[in-house]
Order: structure tokens, then C-alpha cells, then sequence
């Protein structure tokens, strides 16, 4: 996994899982729509 071999998301990774359970569920919902929002943005291009 090329993802675990990156320092930064190691790192981002380890940060979110450290988190309490509402903190990390917050995070992760975030990080979704933002993943969706670039997702649709690269399939429009």
C-alpha cells in the first residue's frame, strides 16, 4: 500500500485515529465530502 509508505498521511492517519470517537466520525465525514467534491471536479474536466 503506497499510502502507508507516505510519511504525511502516516502521520494524518495516526492523528485522526488518536481522536476520540465523535472527533474522528466529525473528521471522516468532512474528509468525504471533500473527497466527493474533487471526485466530481476530475470527472468534469
Amino acid at each position: 500500500m503506497e499510502l502507508l509508505k507516505d510519511p504525511d498521511m502516516l502521520k494524518h492517519l495516526n492523528d485522526i485515529n488518536n481522536l476520540p470517537k465523535k472527533d474522528k466520525e466529525g473528521i471522516l465525514f468532512a474528509l468525504d465530502g471533500l473527497l466527493r467534491d474533487a471526485k466530481t471536479r476530475l470527472a468534469y474536466q
